[in-house]
């Protein structure tokens, strides 16, 4: 007879779930057989109370109140566009041609105006083309040649390695919070939720 699985479950949002842990359920299959990974959509947390699962992956600084938490993938802006939109209007040259542009933002314009920095050209104006909140949908929207994003590295790598996303500039903005591993202050004292945590450890190593 079968052994049973061990169930764990793991939280995550659209962009880490879609782009990190998806393409690796295989490799997760194969190095953890004996474990049953029950993935969730994870909302933004702040405390203990928001944990909805044994496993949470969020975004921030490192500060969760009542939590623990482990740092886990740094990742990198920088900008994208489709081929389509470089044919059309000209491959950038420069960071100062960005504002030939249609620019996409996330959010907000806080990333950009921060990468502008970087580049050397704080204050450019940009002609603005849309802000979108989920970073999948603003990926999509530089493959459909809509604009000019901030791409999202690792997360982006694989579009640029097919040619679908052009990135014209070895600029990177490396901002001051990434992701980290969340759980609950012992809940690693279970061997399967610390084996899924020091599998993901490892895997965002390799990205490194």
């Amino acid at each position: 007879m079968r052994a049973r699985l061990k169930s764990v479950s793991l939280a995550v949002g659209p962009i880490f779930g879609s782009r990190w842990m998806i393409p690796r359920l295989d490799r997760f299959g194969e190095d953890l057989p004996g474990i049953d990974i029950e993935l969730r959509n994870s909302p933004r947390i702040t405390d203990a109370s928001m944990m909805t699962a044994d496993i949470s992956v969020d975004w921030g600084v490192g500060q969760w109140v009542g939590l623990e938490n482990t740092p886990l993938l740094k990742i990198v802006y920088s900008p994208v566009l489709s081929p389509s939109l470089a044919e059309r209007l000209g491959m950038p040259a420069c960071p100062e041609e960005v504002a030939r542009f249609p620019v996409i933002h996330q959010q907000d314009r806080h990333e950009w105006q921060e990468w502008l920095k970087v580049a050397g050209c704080a204050g450019m104006p940009l002609t603005d083309k849309a802000t979108i909140v989920d970073t999948n949908v603003v990926i999509q929207a530089a493959i459909a040649g809509q604009g000019i994003a901030l791409g999202i590295f690792p997360f982006c790598q694989s579009e640029v390695d097919s040619g679908r996303l052009i990135k014209p500039f070895d600029i990177d903005l490396t901002p001051t919070r990434s992701f980290h591993l969340l759980t609950r202050p012992g809940a690693r004292q279970r061997r399967e939720i610390d084996e899924v945590c020091k599998w993901m450890i490892k895997e965002a190593a390799l990205n490194a």
